[in-house]
């Protein structure tokens, strides 16, 4: 997910970038902002691959998304253990 988001902001620099008007620096600023759109955008590449042969591995046919009930059904146990955890802190 990190290296959607840095994809993400890498992209709309380089995109406004384009459609600023000319000044001083803007060429290479537009030259640099392209590259890390590009170095970004290999990274995602590369970990997306990486989660589809994990995901093969361990036979994982459905990505869960916050609306899966076992998504929320996790999401709940995490915040009980967390409030559990909280609680035997102030013991």
């Amino acid at each position: 997910m990190f290296a959607r988001v840095k994809w993400d902001e890498a992209r709309a620099a380089a995109n406004f970038l384009v459609v600023t008007p000319a000044t001083f620096g803007v060429q290479a600023a537009h030259t640099k902002a392209t590259r890390v759109v590009t170095s970004t955008y290999k990274k995602l590449q590369h970990a997306e691959t990486n989660v589809m042969q994990v995901e093969d591995q361990l036979g994982i046919e459905v990505r869960w998304t916050s609306n899966h009930h076992e998504y929320q059904a996790i999401v709940s146990k995490l915040r009980h253990r967390d409030y559990r955890l909280a609680l035997d802190e102030l013991e």
